[in-house]
C-alpha cells in the first residue's frame, strides 16, 4: 500500500513538474516576443523622429509686409516687388560674417538682377551706426543693392535671431529658404534657380 501511495505521489509530482516546465517555456517565449516588439517600436519611433526632423528643418511662411526707410530717407515696401523673387539680407556693419557675405551678394546681383531677382539689405536695428554711416560703408564695400534700415519688429516678424540671415521669397510671396551665417554663391543660386524654374 505504501508503495502504491509513493508511486502515485511521484507520478503527480512528475506531471506537475512537466506542466511547470511547459508553462515556463510559454512564459519565456511571450517575454522574448514582447521584448522584440518593444525594440521594434523603439526603432520605428527613432526612424520616424529622424524623418520628421529632416523634412521639417524649415517651414515656409507668408513674407510679412514691411515699409522701411533706405539710407536716403525714401520708404521701400516689400509689396513694391510683388511677383518678383526677392532675397533679403539681414546684416550689420559690426558683424564680420556679414561683411564677408557682401562681395558674394554683390556678385549675385551682377548675375541675377537682369533676370528679375531683387536683393535688399536690411541693417540690424541694434547697433545701427545711422543711415549716413551705413551708406558710406556700403559705398566702400562696393554694395550694388538697396540698403534699408531695419526695425526690431521687422526682424521679429521674419524670425531673425542672428546675423547674417538671408531669406529667399518666391514670386508667390512665400519665404522658401532661410540661410543663416555665410554661404557660397553657388548654394544661393541653386535655390534661386529652382524658384525661377517655377514659371
Amino acid at each position: 500500500m505504501k508503495i502504491f501511495i509513493l508511486l502515485a505521489l511521484l507520478t503527480l509530482f512528475a506531471s506537475c513538474n512537466k506542466t511547470n516546465k511547459t508553462e515556463d517555456k510559454v512564459t519565456n517565449k511571450k517575454v522574448k516576443e514582447t521584448v522584440k516588439s518593444v525594440e521594434k517600436n523603439k526603432v520605428k519611433k527613432k526612424t520616424n523622429h529622424n524623418s520628421v526632423k529632416r523634412t521639417n528643418l524649415f517651414n515656409e511662411f507668408k513674407a510679412p509686409e514691411f515699409a522701411l526707410k533706405n539710407t536716403t530717407g525714401d520708404t521701400v515696401k516689400l509689396s513694391d516687388y510683388k511677383g518678383k523673387i526677392v532675397l533679403i539680407d539681414f546684416w550689420g556693419t559690426w558683424c564680420p560674417p556679414c561683411r564677408r557675405m557682401i562681395p558674394v551678394l554683390s556678385s549675385f546681383v551682377n548675375k541675377c538682377s537682369k533676370e528679375g531677382v531683387v536683393l535688399l539689405g536690411i541693417h540690424s536695428a541694434g547697433n545701427s551706426p545711422g543711415p549716413a554711416a551705413i551708406d558710406d560703408f556700403a559705398g566702400k564695400m562696393g554694395v550694388n543693392y538697396t540698403m534699408l534700415l531695419g526695425t526690431r519688429e521687422n526682424e521679429s516678424a521674419y524670425g531673425v535671431k542672428s546675423f547674417p540671415t538671408l531669406l529667399l521669397i518666391g514670386r508667390d510671396g512665400i519665404v522658401k529658404k532661410k540661410f543663416v551665417g555665410t554661404h557660397k554663391l553657388s548654394e544661393i543660386r541653386k535655390y534661386v534657380r529652382a524658384e525661377m524654374d517655377k514659371k
